[in-house]
């Protein structure tokens, strides 16, 4: 049996958007192309990497709109 009463609909929790699961990726996208690149011998795969990881506390800042 459940326990809502027939004709109720129950409770879910759905939380706000968010811009950390796409900021992130992003990031993650960079560092591994970057490291990727740089171990291949290619210099701009270091910028990328370093760039990758400098987006990682762009993600945990809050946004202030």
């Amino acid at each position: 049996m459940s326990s809502t009463a027939h004709g109720t609909t129950p409770y879910y929790y759905v939380p706000q958007p968010s811009r950390h699961p796409v900021m992130a990726a992003i990031g993650l996208f960079f560092v591994i192309l970057g490291a990727g690149q740089w171990i291949n011998g290619h210099g701009w795969g270091m910028y990328s990497l370093f760039f990758g990881l400098a987006w990682w506390p762009v993600c945990a800042l809050p946004v202030v709109w």
